[in-house]
């Protein structure tokens, strides 16, 4: 049995009003909401069953591409460092004469181009010193080719298998002159007077 909002009187269920006081009986009220049949869309980090999913995090060990490639060019860094790391006399030149003479000065380590600031800037000791550095890299760069023709033609001769291979290697060596020519206009761009690795410690010009 239901009651009357109105007078409290005992009345139908059914009752759409009080036969006592004849107010308007409102069966909806207090009715449960009738289910639509759809669940509610969980949370973002819940799945289906109501359980929150495992945020996805990186394990220590786990480097992603930047980390490696960050990793490599710092490995890269470190290595131009140690190799460069040779004897710098920049604390013998004047201020003055650097910053006017390294734009001349990179013309050092452009092969025979050497010869440009030697005729250029002759009393200039900061081009005196790269250009110094400059002519030990091309006549090594000369007897380096030289050595290079002579034994990849005596193997070629034995097989040209082995001339090839042989060639090849030297090819890879070669690349070592352009990581010295690097070195170098790098350093005239800094304004330092640091000599080659190897070969920087031959004195050419004074």
């Amino acid at each position: 049995m239901a009651k009357c909002n109105n007078c409290k009187s005992d009345i139908e269920d059914i009752a759409k009003f009080c036969p006592y006081c004849g107010a308007v009986i409102d069966n909806e009220v207090g009715s449960e909401p009738e289910d639509s049949g759809q669940k509610p869309n969980p949370p973002p980090d819940q799945n289906d069953s109501g359980q929150q999913e495992p945020k996805k995090t990186k394990k220590p060990n786990e480097k992603t591409s930047n980390d490696k490639n960050q990793f490599n060019a710092e490995k890269i860094g470190n290595f131009i460092n140690d190799l460069n790391n040779t004897a710098d006399s920049t604390s013998d030149f004047e201020k003055d004469d650097i910053e006017k003479n390294k734009l001349i000065a990179i013309f050092s380590y452009l092969s025979i181009l050497v010869i440009i600031p030697l005729f250029a800037r002759p009393s200039s000791k900061f081009v005196r010193f790269h250009a110094s550095q400059g002519l030990n890299l091309l006549l090594t760069q000369i007897l380096f080719s030289i050595i290079r023709w002579a034994v990849t033609g005596v193997f070629d001769g034995i097989s040209g298998f082995l001339g090839g291979i042989v060639s090849s290697i030297f090819g890879v060596i070669s690349l070592v002159f352009i990581v010295f020519i690097i070195l170098g206009i790098m350093n005239v761009v800094q304004g330092r007077a640091k000599e080659l690795p190897l070969i920087g410690g031959f004195r050419i010009l004074n």
